[in-house]
This record gives structure tokens, sequence and C-alpha cells, in this order.
């Protein structure tokens, strides 16, 4: 660079330890990408897992519903029998 702090003619190449930085800064990028894909990987099993806790939850509450209408239809012959 310069004084006015612009660059020479020779551009990004004529400035040392321009490519190190260049890779060091690929690399951070990299890393955040892996954390972020790594993040969504395990937000997405979180996501399966609640979805077959909800399944489940839904079919023994639909269990529990039928036995109680059936205890009921009983419960109402029996008062009806009286």
């Amino acid at each position: 660079m310069n004084s006015n702090g612009n660059l020479r003619a020779g551009g990004l190449q004529g400035m040392q330890g321009a490519g190190r930085a260049a890779s060091a800064g690929f690399s951070v990028a990299n890393t955040k990408i892996v954390r972020y894909e790594d993040l969504i990987n395990r937000l997405k099993k979180l996501l399966d897992n609640e979805k077959k806790s909800l399944r489940l939850v839904k079919t023994m509450s639909a269990s529990e519903i039928d036995t109680r209408n059936h205890l009921e239809s009983i419960l109402r012959k029996c008062v009806t029998d009286v």
C-alpha cells in the first residue's frame, strides 16, 4: 500500500501474507458452515423424535378415548336396566 492507503499496482499479490489471511478466512467460514450443518442435523433429529413422540401420544389418546366411550356405553346400559 502506498501512503494514501491505496493498493499498489501489484494488488493483493504484492502484499506479504495475503494468501495466509485469505485461507484463514476461508477456514473460519468453513468451520462456521460445518457448525451450522451439524446444528441443522441435530435439530432435524430432534424434530423427528418429537414427531414420533407426538404420534405416540395421539395414538394413546385415541385409545383412551375409545376405552372411555366403551365404558360410558356400558354404564348407560346399566342405568337403563335399573
